[in-house]
């Protein structure tokens, strides 16, 4: 393989690997979904009137066995001084409950928010697989053209002399 060509497919493959470890690095999970909100109001009416409050920067729970949120009964001290139930779920979120809320409702609320988390996790997952694509492929593809035709026309000059 020619010196030039040895040094650009060089250049080349460590772009793929430095951009791709970044992307990697920051690829989006349950645990960190970047979402900067809260998803209650996403929740069906019927559940939604259950929901006091999402405190979303919450500590992470401690969650058994690779369960994605977890019913907590009394666990939350409300400003009349009653406790109430929460939900923690593994993206950080507290979703307080009014007094009044069964443990099944509470579960059912546990599991459509987790699934409005997996939902825009998965969204953002292929957001961030496209931008890989384009970030890796577009530059690489440019540096090609480049490489092809500065070699074209070296070889161009050089028949000149």
């Amino acid at each position: 393989m020619p010196n030039w060509l040895a040094g650009f497919v060089t250049f080349g493959i460590m772009y793929a690997v430095f951009v791709a470890g970044i992307y990697i690095w920051d690829w989006p999970t349950m645990q960190h979904s970047r979402l900067y909100g809260t998803l209650e109001h996403k929740l069906p009416e019927k559940l939604s009137g259950s929901v006091l409050k999402v405190l979303p920067k919450a500590a992470p729970a401690e969650l058994d066995g690779g369960s994605l949120f977890v019913v907590n009964e009394r666990a939350y001290q409300l400003n009349d001084n009653s406790m109430t139930t929460t939900i923690a779920v593994v993206n950080g979120h507290l979703i307080v409950l009014m007094n009044d809320t069964p443990v099944d409702t509470a579960n059912e609320i546990g599991q459509q928010y987790v699934g409005l988390v997996k939902a825009h996790v998965e969204k953002l997952a292929k957001t961030h697989q496209i931008s890989l694509i384009s970030v890796l492929f577009i530059p690489l593809f440019l540096f090609t053209l480049f490489a092809v035709g500065a070699r074209w026309l070296w070889n161009k000059l050089l028949l000149l002399h």
